[in-house]
């Protein structure tokens, strides 16, 4: 949808909803924080030089939960830009922030703007000098990475997912030679959905929940995302949340960038927030402590993955999920404030890291 058309609509409507890709809609306490002009310089892979111009719109939302963007405040917001901007009539790109930040395409359905999935695509299909029915193929093999086995060592091509070469080092060196075949049974539950879903040619989405979303489910969302990554599970998206919102436990963010992940601080307030980073092109995890069943989080569609006992029997209902998994860990915090702080985050972060690799390991594409 091009601007004009998105004002031309905005001006018959008394209220604005954006629906996500899966049904969802995004909570109606959203804000549209940016709206601007994105140009693409590059050049494709049939040599030709090309400039390409979207209108960005960014939405966010916050705790404000009486908060309501009305049609005519965004409209507003739209014709300053375009005074101070200069912002041509061209198609518009939404980013949304869930788990990761995504970028969509829009559109109308009568009822609400839609936000649709953009894909990918080469624009050079004649210069390739790929037959054209080979072309699907290419675009497959294009995302999947490549897996090289020498001996005992797992090498993976990542060509377009430049994953941090110490993070890739770690997952490679994670031993799975020790888990029990009893503990191979539980994770196989979780390897079992994700398998499902990747057979049925639909999306894989993990919610991992504790009672305070701190530590052991952030360290699994972290790991969970990076290692699927690795693996060339291109259609993951993993998110955490507890039975009460606290604060992400700092140490989780040391053990994180201990085993290779970048980790910044977002913002100092009681409940910090963290960009966690895997590799150099995925938009990064958003960690924060919030219930399971936030907006922020997934709502309908996917697999909770109790990571402690308390959650697991505090939680006999988990709305809109379609698989419940319980795969607990011992908490490290009962290292906390010990010289054995810093080695239990260590060893609990590697646990989560060998038994997630054993899960993902075993995913056929």
């Amino acid at each position: 949808m091009k601007l004009s058309a998105f004002k031309n609509q905005l001006s018959q409507l008394e209220q604005i909803a954006f629906k996500l890709p899966d049904g969802s809609l995004v909570p109606s306490h959203f804000h549209v924080t940016e709206v601007g002009k994105v140009v693409k310089h590059f050049i494709d892979c049939g040599g030709t030089d090309r400039l390409e111009t979207v209108v960005n719109f960014q939405l966010w939302e916050a705790n404000d939960y009486d908060h309501r963007l009305h049609p005519e405040k965004l409209v507003s917001i739209i014709e300053l830009s375009q005074d101070k901007l200069g912002l041509p009539d061209v198609e518009i790109e939404v980013e949304y922030q869930a788990g990761t930040i995504g970028k969509f395409g829009i559109d109308y359905n009568g009822e609400h703007f839609l936000l649709t999935n953009k894909l990918t695509d080469c624009l050079a299909k004649d210069s390739c000098g790929i037959p054209p029915e080979q072309l699907k193929n290419l675009k497959f093999n294009f995302l999947k990475p490549k897996i090289h086995v020498h001996q005992d060592l797992v090498v993976v091509n990542l060509k377009y997912k430049m994953m941090f070469s110490t993070l890739e080092q770690t997952i490679t060196d994670l031993n799975i030679d020790g888990i029990t075949l009893s503990r191979k049974r539980i994770l196989d539950q979780l390897k079992d959905y994700i398998q499902s879903q990747i057979d049925k040619e639909q999306k894989v989405n993990l919610n991992f929940i504790c009672t305070h979303n701190s530590r052991r489910s952030h360290l699994s969302q972290s790991w969970a995302q990076a290692i699927g990554s690795f693996y060339g599970i291109n259609n993951l998206q993993c998110y955490s949340g507890g039975t009460e919102a606290t604060a992400l436990f700092p140490e989780v963010t040391e053990a994180l960038k201990d085993a290779g992940f970048q980790v910044e601080k977002l913002s100092q307030d009681e409940n910090p927030v963290y960009s966690i980073r895997y590799n150099e092109t995925d938009h990064p995890i958003i960690g924060f402590s919030k219930k399971f069943n936030a907006a922020f989080n997934v709502q309908q569609q996917f697999a909770a993955i109790m990571t402690c006992s308390s959650a697991d029997q505090g939680c006999p209902l988990i709305l809109g999920a379609s698989a419940r998994i319980p795969i607990t860990y011992e908490d490290p915090k009962i290292a906390d404030g010990t010289d054995r702080q810093a080695a239990a985050y260590k060893e609990r972060s590697l646990q989560i890291a060998s038994e997630l690799k054993y899960v993902f390991s075993e995913i056929k594409l």
